[in-house]
This record gives structure tokens, sequence and C-alpha cells, in this order.
């Protein structure tokens, strides 16, 4: 039976591209492989109505012609409704292939972190960030911020990627401890920024421009903290 849209089902055959390293970082922290009856069927990825710009990113990398569809979700209360877009990909070859790459079928307690060729590690990170990371300030006394970039899931996933990060920055790993193997690998201050412009340099092909743009605000901060004292330090010598 011809397929309806058009689709690269070799895609996840070898991983050797940054937009195939990147949509495998998703997939593993904000996707699940699908089922039908106990078979499995294919792919879906859902975020935010508001970064869909990552799901077009993959959308095209994967040559797929199908649509993005927006969904209407709501909280707990049942009173605050979210918008969220799903690509939602049929493909049994697609599906076998990353299962081979140790993505489970759903959520799971025991998702590790796929072995990619070192030079792929910055996006496959850069898609976790995507997926399931946060990148914010907060507060350090009455006026100084402090930038922090926040990593959730596995213990095994969190521990890969603290592994494959080629940098002496600092991170600190802990517990949530409401949940039983849920933990969370932080990056504060200065080490945040290292992380970050690890990541976006060189400008990566496929990217969530949310979290690009708060790296810019990060970066903006410390270069005028920067100056201040450099223009603090000039005065006491002047």
């Amino acid at each position: 039976m011809p397929r309806k849209y058009t689709l690269d089902e070799s895609f996840f055959d070898v991983i050797d591209t940054e937009e195939k390293a990147f949509a495998l970082g998703m997939i593993v922290t904000d996707g699940n492989i699908t089922r039908k009856h106990g078979t499995i069927t294919g792919f879906k990825i859902d975020i935010q109505s508001c970064d869909i710009d990552v799901l077009d990113c993959i959308k095209g990398a994967l040559k797929y012609s199908g649509p993005i569809r927006r969904l209407d979700q709501y909280d707990v209360d049942g009173c605050t409704r979210k918008d969220k877009v799903r690509l939602d990909i049929s493909s049994v070859r697609l599906a076998r292939a990353l299962q081979l790459l140790e993505v489970h079928p759903a959520k799971s307690m025991h998702e590790t972190l796929p072995s990619l060729i070192t030079r792929l590690s910055r996006p496959l990170i850069l898609g976790i960030l995507a997926g399931d990371g946060s990148t914010f300030f907060r507060r350090s006394g009455r006026y100084s911020r402090i930038a922090v970039v926040d990593f959730c899931g596995t213990k095994e996933l969190l521990t890969g990627i603290q592994a494959i990060i080629p940098l002496s920055v600092p991170s600190s790993l802990y517990r949530d401890k409401r949940h039983l193997n849920i933990w969370s690998l932080r990056f504060n201050g200065r080490s945040a920024l290292l992380l970050l412009s690890w990541l976006y340099s060189p400008m990566p092909r496929c990217y969530m421009k949310r979290k690009y743009d708060k790296y810019l605000e990060i970066k903006k901060y410390y270069e005028e903290m920067d100056k201040k004292k450099e223009l603090a330090r000039e005065s006491r010598c002047g």
C-alpha cells in the first residue's frame, strides 16, 4: 500500500548528521514510540505550540509531507487549556530503528543516552535540552541573577550527558524526592553560560528558538556584568 505522505524511512538507520542526532534527543525526552493493538506503528512528539519551529525542522529533515497537528489539552484541574502540537509519524521501520537506539515505546524510568560518535554529542544534548531541559535565571540576593541550565530525566540519562560534555564545568546531580528515578542535572552561573556557548557554537541546524533566545539573554547579561566589573577596576586604579 503506497504511503499517503512522503517520508525518509531510512532516517534513523544510521545517525550520521546533526539533524538526526537532534531529533533523536527530542524523541528520547519528549517523544514516544506509538503502538496499536500491541504492535509498534511509528513515533510521535508533542510540544507546546509556541515551539513549533522545532517540529518544522525535524519534519523537514525527515522529508515528511504530512501535517503537524494542533492539540488541545487541559491541566489536571480541567480549567487551564494548554495548546500543544504533535508530529505523528506512521512508520514501523523508523520505530524499529529507534528501538535499536534504545528508545522505549513509552515514557520510562529506564531512559538511557544513545551511544553516538563524539561529533554528534552536541546536537544530541541540544535535542535533549529542547525536550526536557530548562534555561532560566534565578535570583541571587536582592539585585543579581544567576543563569541556570537544568536537565530532567533518569539518573542513567543524565550521567550519560555528564560523561560526554567536553567541558570542565561544575554541575550538580540530584534526585526529585517525589519520584523514584527522576533526577535533575543542573549547571549554574558561568557553568551554564559555558555549556550553552558550546551547544550553540557553531550555530546548529536544528534548535529551539525560545531557548536560543534565552541563551542570548544570558550571554548579554554576563557580558554587561563583566563590563561593569572592568569599569569598577579602572575607576579604582585611576
